[in-house]
């Protein structure tokens, strides 16, 4: 029972936790929502800090720029793992075991990375894909290693695959939901 999401608690109010969860994922979404790449960060050299575009401010340029360098889009996750964690407290809903969500937190970024790697980025990114360095390099990697010649695309929809059920599992997702996306995803196809 510990491990199912829908297990709900009771007892004293959560706490701050919720709450700072909730705010460090919107404040991850809206840096990347809003990333310029022109704005200074650790790499991006930059004397005009006042002239940040980036809503977050310095910082959020800065966290912006690491994940999406990094992971591209696949950076989401951390944002929305966070969101989804701070409402499943507040709901009063178990983490529990919390060394799974976050380790399906990381790799589910990691995967959506290499999924969105194929992607181009036109002149949002300073990379030329969405999926950042990190996701080029793991797709190029895993397309080497299964020997598909030239099947990238289908190497990047198995990592989406992936990445869609280690996200599930970092979300704390229940069977519930799980049939009401499964649903709304037959439906959308048959449509």
């Amino acid at each position: 029972r510990c491990c199912d999401p829908g297990v709900v608690t009771t007892g004293p109010p959560p706490g701050p936790g919720p709450v700072l969860f909730l705010g460090f994922g919107v404040f991850i979404m809206l840096a990347i929502a809003s990333y310029n790449r022109a704005d200074p960060s650790i790499n991006t050299a930059g004397a005009n800090v006042a002239g940040v575009q980036n809503w977050m401010g310095a910082r959020g340029a800065s966290t912006a720029d690491l994940l999406l360098q990094t992971l591209g889009l696949g950076g989401c996750v951390f944002g929305a793992t966070l969101i989804a964690w701070g409402w499943a407290l507040l709901a009063r809903r178990s983490l529990s075991p919390i060394w799974l969500r976050f380790t399906a937190m990381i790799l589910a970024a990691l995967a959506a990375a290499a999924s969105f790697a194929r992607l181009p980025s036109g002149d949002w990114l300073a990379q030329p894909q969405m999926g950042g360095s990190g996701g080029m390099k793991m797709l190029q990697m895993s397309n080497d290693l299964i020997g598909l010649d030239g099947g990238f695309g289908l190497m990047a929809g198995i990592w989406g695959v992936i990445a869609f059920a280690l996200a599930c599992i970092a979300f704390t997702v229940g069977l519930a939901e799980l049939k009401w996306v499964g649903a709304l995803i037959v439906n959308i196809v048959m449509a």
